[in-house]
């Protein structure tokens, strides 16, 4: 029997059955999936939920216990990535999966480079695989030069170097997307919206898994939603009838009854200021954050806005400017310095720069923490062990120990390791990098609380987020940046989404 849609159309690919385990845990339980040409799926899951070993099965990267796959009619076995690539399947990882020394053309022919000549022996045509690179990077709407190394890109570059990756390959009919957008402020974000829907029209079956609901809404015809391994509800999201909240009461299997916390009536005296701040692409910026408040930052990509939090934190050199704490002129010239001055940072990328991924929850949380918490340098073991508990508790991180390696669990648990271990000693400032970038709404609504709860304790928070309506339900004021200058400061009677992007466009200014 072959299946169809209502529109008798037949899938291009079904899979029957697909259960998946690990250490004897399935992760992935008896889920049937069809996808058909011309139409984009939304895969909506909590972290954990199976989603993307769901996807991984589909790419030939894992191997499942069982399952009945079917492409164009064709029972097929995908027994590796080449094999499903065969098969016409791609996938675009969340983790992105590039060679930081090559360069872009490089990583985008990787396996597949133009030559001539046989075998082993073939003569790679650089001026071929340059071509090849700029014709996927157009696809995409990059104009990265394709001669760039990877490693000099910014995320949300390299993201679009890894979708053009998958593009680049022969004969593409299934394209499987592992949150494409987690990397991407939102004009760029819009901008990859804009291409999956020309991808769809194109006549390609595409697959995308996402935290932000917002944007299931906006680009699929299809919305599956997972938990705890299985498919729980099918939704059209263009019904007129399906709701948002139905959708994360579904991913979530509670009522969400709301995302952001109640806003700060009061705070206190200037806790950071900064005067003058120029490095890098960052010109003469001047902010002041209180006690208790929650100052977000906004701006486009290029905006200069981690580079601002990376001249506070001393992780890059200061040209010209002061930064203040309590009233305290500060010499910050680097990281050890800020830590000394009270000052916490998380990182744009947890996994790479915010976690020793290696290494378990208790160690993680050591790292900034080691001078308070030895004597003669020599490291109380049993403190260790006591704030590590304390932390879990106070954070809410679901492991199954302190002993936990950081790397085995979700992205929402990881991110609170990482306040835990900044917050595990008083802080006078706290620095938030996008802080909910690839988190799913159950854990981003307690991060949510973590972030006010710090607040509230009297920690001045300046918060980076591309996320306009995390950027605007958090908080207090917001501090809008374009190609390196402050634009303006929006106060809370003042914050609107159309006003933040006039700002950060450059079409407005706020005197």
């Amino acid at each position: 029997m072959t299946l169809t849609d209502d529109a008798g159309k037949a899938p291009v690919l079904s899979a029957r059955g697909v259960r998946v385990s690990f250490g004897g845990v399935a992760v992935v339980k008896d889920v049937d999936l069809e996808l058909y040409p011309g139409e984009v799926v939304a895969l909506l899951g909590e972290n954990g939920a199976g989603k993307s070993s769901l996807m991984k099965v589909l790419a030939g990267v894992y191997s499942p216990d069982t399952a009945n796959v079917i492409v164009e009619g064709e029972s097929v076995h995908l027994g590796s990535v080449s094999h499903a690539r065969s098969h016409g399947i791609a996938m675009v990882h969340q983790e992105l999966n590039l060679v930081d020394n090559l360069s872009v053309a490089e990583n985008i022919a990787l396996g597949r480079e133009p030559g001539t000549g046989p075998g082993l022996a073939a003569v790679v045509n650089r001026k071929a695989s340059v071509k090849q690179a700029k014709d996927a990077l157009e696809q995409v709407g990059s104009r990265v030069d394709p001669r760039t190394l990877v490693g000099r890109l910014s995320l949300a570059q390299q993201q679009q170097v890894e979708i053009a990756k998958a593009l680049a390959q022969d004969e593409v009919r299934v394209l499987l997307m592992d949150e494409p957008t987690s990397s991407l402020p939102e004009e760029q974000a819009q901008d990859l919206m804009s291409l999956i829907h020309r991808l769809r029209d194109a006549g390609l079956a595409v697959v995308i898994t996402t935290h932000r609901i917002p944007e299931a809404f906006a680009v699929a015809d299809r919305i599956v939603v997972m938990r705890d391994g299985n498919k729980v509800a099918e939704y059209d999201p263009n019904d007129g009838k399906t709701s948002r909240e139905e959708i994360v009461n579904s991913l979530i299997g509670r009522e969400l009854t709301t995302l952001f916390p109640d806003k700060r009536t009061e705070v206190g005296s200037v806790a950071l200021e900064l005067e003058g701040m120029s490095g890098g692409i960052v010109e003469d910026v001047n902010l002041v954050v209180r006690e208790g408040e929650i100052l977000g930052l906004g701006g486009l990509v290029g905006a200069g806005r981690t580079e601002l939090a990376r001249l506070v934190f001393g992780c890059d050199p200061l040209t010209a400017g002061s930064i203040w704490v309590d009233g305290q002129k500060c010499r910050i010239r680097g990281p050890r310095d800020a830590v000394k001055y009270g000052l916490g940072f998380i990182p744009e990328d947890r996994k790479r720069d915010g976690l020793v991924l290696g290494q378990d929850i208790e160690m993680n949380l050591s790292l900034p923490n080691l001078g308070k918490w030895s004597k003669g340098g020599v490291l109380s073991l049993r403190q260790l062990a006591s704030k590590a508990e304390d932390a879990i508790g106070s954070f809410r991180v679901r492991t199954r120990s302190y002993r936990q390696p950081v790397g085995t669990l979700s992205g929402g648990n990881q991110q609170k390791v990482v306040l835990a271990k900044w917050m595990a000693v008083p802080r006078r400032v706290l620095i938030l990098d996008e802080p909910t970038r690839g988190v799913d709404v159950g854990a981003r609504q307690e991060i949510y609380t973590a972030i006010d709860e710090i607040a509230r304790s009297g920690v001045a928070v300046l918060l980076i987020s591309s996320d306009m309506e995390e950027l605007i339900g958090m908080s207090d004021r917001i501090a809008v940046m374009a190609e390196g200058r402050l634009q303006g400061v929006l106060e809370k009677e003042e914050v609107s989404q159309a006003y933040i992007f006039k700002l950060a466009s450059q079409l407005e200014s706020v005197s």
